[in-house]
């Protein structure tokens, strides 16, 4: 290093020159910086700062040639060190001298390769001070000639060598010597398996994500990707090493493409092959005009592909229906023929190739008529659309089923009251037009057909609008039902020109059901053919909807309104018929079945039984009573309902023959009454048929019946703080049928016990007294007497 120095005494300069050279040192030893001057002033202070370490100095000067020589020597070296010489002239100016220590050290990384390759090794050496004295690298005992020993470079070396052809995972050993320092390291070749994606052909601006992986690895690595450019995953997919996967996702790839994968020495290519498609019609649509029977060719070929591979190819029409007729495919392309075309297409062919999916389009203008007939409040409107004309075509015309024709301009003749023709529109740039037809007679008798003609060069296109004239029946509009049953309700649609089970609707409280089951409501429609017509049912399970209106309708626009639709309105009514009971052989049982809830009193109310007489004593709209004569056994009889039209409802019932009894009553000594009620003989359970009554006031609290085995029921009633005599009733039945029962008395008493009080050591005189007590049962009264113990304890005195 050189510096000037400006002396405060005048012009002249003083030029001196310091060099060092670097030190080295493997760690824990001592390593020597050595700095030589020359030109220095006498008297120029020469002093070493470092920021840590432990280190001695010392300095000589050549007598002849006045070269200073400062040593430095710095101890335990552990880590790379900067050490700055201090230069002190004699009038205190200050330069500065950098010099550096380095910690010699060895390193190898693994090379990872494929198998059959060679691999390079490598060794690095950080803290050289100079080229390296001898390298060596070497497998066992073998040394391999063709080393590179490097360039020294910023303190650093780096050997190499190519070893021969590598199979396996391999250790090898190099050593690098500097003076006596001989330093040692053992480069590894990790051989691994790299595999990449296979399947490379993509269609054109598509985005994809390439992988590659790789297996039998010692550790897990990173990948690198080259010739393209996105964003990378690397994922380990074992915990501690061995194999992995790195992905790079590409965005619009438009152009063919090797891509690389390296780990290392180790590389995959991609070959990227990218491909487009495109459609061909014939015959060429800008020198023909097609309408409606013409033929046409639609082509779909893949383009730009290298190597052909299996093709999927899907044709959709405009509305996105799935096409499968005319259609012949192969790898590179599919051809659709189209024989006669009935409409103008907006085609789509889809090619799916190795899981991607690529999709082009075009439209086919053909030259046709679509018609249109819809019913209105105000009648019948009829349109014909023109579509793909290059011109507007003359003339367009309306023809009846009775063949008069209906111009924009005037009629040929017919019931002109009735027809109202709209004038001729027509749109040139989209090449279409409209001819309308209104109809204002809402009463038709059969189908309303007019059929739309267009003059194309020497021939006329036509295409037929049509109000289907349907016709529905019902047994009955009004439809009456018993709550909680299944309701049916049946309408037959006539006349019809097509299968319309999918525009069946029906609508209950503004909800529409369609053939589908709808938790609890179910549809079901069933077309003839032959004859044209379709029963439709809507089924109601557990009705409990009240009063309702029910729409049946077939939903579309081209029918007469009339016969479209009809509504039925649901009565839902309720009828009282209750169980009867007799408790003797042959005697005669009063019933009852009455309807309620009716809008409609039934045509008949039909009492009857297998065996039985039964003979109407009271008879109204909704409501017959009488008397079944001479019931010996028990038996089941039936309520038959009925209203015009055969809507019936039904509800069956039975008569038992039984035995009821009632206990004595039963007193506590808390004041409460307990009587337990038997019946004997009973078929079935009749749990919910009895009730109880004090002083005939029925009672609903208190009571616990059960069915036991056996044909037996038993019913208790508990009667709390009874305070007065009276009557109890046990029955079996309701209001409506005769009914079984049994009767008890009530009995109001209670005891009391006076308190005495006396002087002790003298008699006691204590009663116990039954107050009330009306009845003749044999009465016992004991007296409990008992000091300090509880009554349980107590014994009689």
């Amino acid at each position: 290093k050189q510096w000037y120095q400006q002396q405060s005494t005048g012009l002249k300069d003083d030029l001196y020159t310091v060099s060092c050279t670097t030190g080295a040192a493997v760690s824990g030893s001592t390593a020597t910086i050595v700095c030589t001057t020359a030109g220095l002033q006498e008297n120029t202070g020469l002093t070493w700062d470092l920021a840590s370490g432990t280190y001695e100095s010392n300095d000589s000067q050549d007598s002849n040639t006045k070269v200073i020589t400062v040593t430095l020597k710095i101890t335990a070296l552990t880590k790379d060190m900067t050490a700055t010489l201090v230069i002190t002239s004699p009038d205190a100016n200050t330069q500065y001298v950098t010099a550096y220590a380095y910690v010699q050290a060895i390193s190898t990384v693994t090379t990872i390769t494929t198998t059959g390759n060679k691999a390079t090794l490598s060794c690095t050496v950080k803290g050289a001070t100079a080229n390296t004295d001898a390298v060596a690298f070497k497998h066992d005992e073998t040394s391999y000639s063709n080393v590179n020993d490097g360039t020294l470079a910023n303190a650093e070396q780096t050997a190499t060598v190519l070893t021969p052809v590598v199979t396996k995972d391999m250790t090898y050993t190099c050593e690098i010597t500097y003076g006596s320092t001989v330093l040692n390291a053992n480069p590894k070749v990790d051989i691994i398996v790299l595999f990449a994606t296979t399947v490379t052909a993509f269609p054109t601006g598509s985005n994809q994500i390439l992988t590659c992986g790789y297996t039998h690895a010692k550790a897990n690595y990173n990948v690198t990707w080259s010739g393209v450019t996105g964003d990378v995953t690397n994922t380990a997919t074992s915990e501690t090493a061995g194999s992995g996967t790195s992905t790079i996702a590409v965005m619009e790839i438009k152009v063919d493409v090797t891509v690389t994968c390296t780990i290392g020495d180790a590389a995959a290519t991609i070959p990227v092959d990218i491909y487009d498609i495109s459609v061909t019609i014939t015959p060429d649509l800008d020198t023909t005009n097609l309408v409606v029977m013409d033929s046409v060719t639609v082509t779909c070929a893949i383009t730009g592909l290298k190597a052909e591979t299996d093709t999927a190819w899907t044709w959709y029409d405009t509305d996105m229906t799935v096409l499968t007729a005319g259609i012949v495919s192969g790898n590179t392309k599919s051809v659709l023929t189209i024989a006669s075309l009935t409409k103008a297409h907006f085609l789509k062919c889809e090619a799916t190739k190795n899981g991607n999916v690529i999709m082009s389009e075009g439209l086919i203008p053909v030259r046709y008529l679509e018609t249109s007939a819809m019913a209105a409040p105000d009648g019948y409107h009829f349109a014909c659309n023109l579509h793909h004309f290059s011109a507007q075509p003359v003339p367009t015309y309306w023809e009846s089923m009775d063949d008069y024709e209906y111009y924009p301009e005037y009629f040929e003749n017919g019931h002109e009251e009735y027809i109202h023709v709209g004038t001729d529109l027509w749109n040139s740039e989209e090449g279409a037009g409209q001819l309308s037809l209104h109809y204002d007679n809402m009463a038709i008798t059969k189908d309303l057909q007019y059929t739309c003609r267009v003059k194309v060069t020497d021939t006329y296109l036509s295409k037929k609008a049509t109000i289907d004239f349907v016709s529905v029946t019902v047994v009955s509009n009004k439809v009456y039902v018993l709550t909680g049953e299944t309701l049916t309700l049946t309408a037959k649609f006539s006349e019809l020109r097509a299968d319309y089970r999918d525009d069946v609707v029906w609508t209950l409280k503004g909800t529409d059901y369609k053939d589908a089951d709808v938790s609890g409501y179910a549809v079901s429609s069933v077309y003839s053919s032959s004859g044209n017509t379709i029963v439709t049912k809507f089924i109601i399970s557990n009705y409990k909807l009240e009063d309702q209106e029910v729409v049946a309708g077939i939903n579309r626009t081209d029918l007469n309104p009339a016969g479209a639709s009809t509504v039925f309105m649901v009565d839902q009514i309720d009828i009282t018929f209750e169980n009867v009971y007799s408790t003797k052989s042959g005697a005669d049982v009063e019933v009852t079945c009455m309807v309620t809830n009716n809008n409609d009193d039934p045509k008949t109310i039909t009492i009857s039984g297998t065996s039985l007489t039964f003979t109407a004593t009271n008879t109204t709209g909704s409501l017959k009573s009488g008397t079944i004569a001479a019931v010996t056994s028990d038996t089941a009889i039936d309520c038959d309902v009925a209203w015009e039209h055969s809507t019936t409802a039904n509800m069956e019932k039975k008569i038992e023959i039984i035995s009821v009894s009632i206990s004595d009553q039963t007193w506590t000594t808390s004041g409460d009454a307990k009587f337990t009620a038997t019946i004997d003989d009973s078929s079935f359970n009749i749990v919910n048929d009895v009730a109880w009554y004090i002083n005939g006031v029925k009672i609903s609290s208190g009571i616990t019946t059960s069915y036991k085995t056996g044909e037996k029921v038993e019913s208790i009633l508990e009667i709390k703080g009874v305070q007065a005599d009276g009557k109890v009733k046990f029955e079996v039945g309701s209001d409506y049928g005769s009914s079984a029962f049994a009767n008890k008395d009530l009995e109001y008493y209670y005891l009391t016990v006076e308190k005495v009080r006396v002087e002790s050591g003298t008699d006691a005189n204590v009663s116990c007294t039954l107050n009330s007590y009306t009845g003749s049962a044999p009465i016992k009264l004991k007296i409990m007497l008992r000091r300090g113990v509880p009554p349980e304890r107590s014994k009689p005195h």
